[in-house]
């Protein structure tokens, strides 16, 4: 059984990076939800009665909303001219896209390719694009705290 890991797991990340160095109080605030929910998930699910459709509209419905804030963040880093940017922009705009062959399945086609397959295929090279982006907003977040705090060092 897939209890979401990845959606908890990437769309809690957005939220602390759009909040770091702000309130630390909403971020935590911010990060208990989809924690919270998280467990609350799990626990329902190991209750006995497995519910396939909502396991998925969970699923679904957290990948969007992790989808739509890094979309969101990553062309509000653009506009500030961090050209690394494009990375997110793309890897979050091609998993959607790959999402639908996991959702609309089809059957093999010549016995070899159905969606499940073809989905694999797909989502194979975006996690290159993904953690490109990471560590370029890494450095970026690392030399910006340098310039800031550059006169302690001497």
């Amino acid at each position: 059984m897939f209890f979401l890991p990845r959606e908890i797991i990437l769309t809690s990340h957005v939220i602390y990076r759009v909040f770091y160095m702000r309130s630390k109080v909403i971020m935590l605030g911010a990060l208990s939800l989809p924690v919270f929910y998280f467990v609350m998930h799990v626990w329902y699910l190991y209750s006995g009665f497995i519910n396939y459709d909502y396991n998925m509209k969970v699923n679904v419905f957290f990948g969007a909303l992790g989808s739509v804030i890094w979309l969101v963040l990553s062309w509000h880093q653009w506009t500030l001219r961090r050209r690394y940017a494009w990375r997110m922009m793309a890897f979050t705009l091609l998993s959607g896209a790959a999402l639908g062959l996991e959702l609309f399945d089809f059957p093999p086609r010549h016995g070899v390719w159905d969606a499940h397959a073809l989905w694999h295929l797909s989502t194979a090279p975006l996690p290159v694009l993904f953690y490109s982006y990471v560590i370029a907003d890494l450095r970026y977040v690392a030399s910006s705290e340098l310039d800031k705090f550059a006169f302690k060092m001497t």
